[in-house]
């Protein structure tokens, strides 16, 4: 059995691992989102030039693009459809 200050030193060493699990954690959530968003930007940038290259031939964009590219804050010169 585990006397009062074991088990006060067994507890803390459990907490202090869980916020170290935890912290490590968020940061791989906050770094894979930065990846995501980065990654979206650069598609939205890709859209935008193949607007304005091939207006003359009507492109177009799905509305879900549009609302990728406008949360990024990207304008694409195209028509959206749905």
């Amino acid at each position: 059995m585990l006397d009062k200050k074991e088990f006060a030193q067994a507890i803390a060493l459990i907490l202090i691992e869980a916020v170290l699990i935890a912290s490590i954690l968020a940061g791989a959530f906050y770094l894979f989102g930065q990846g995501v968003r980065k990654a979206e930007k650069i598609e939205c940038i890709k859209w935008q030039q193949q607007a304005v290259d091939y207006a003359a031939a009507g492109y177009y964009v799905a509305d879900w693009q549009v609302k990728q590219c406008e949360v990024a804050g990207i304008f694409i010169p195209a028509t959206a459809i749905k």
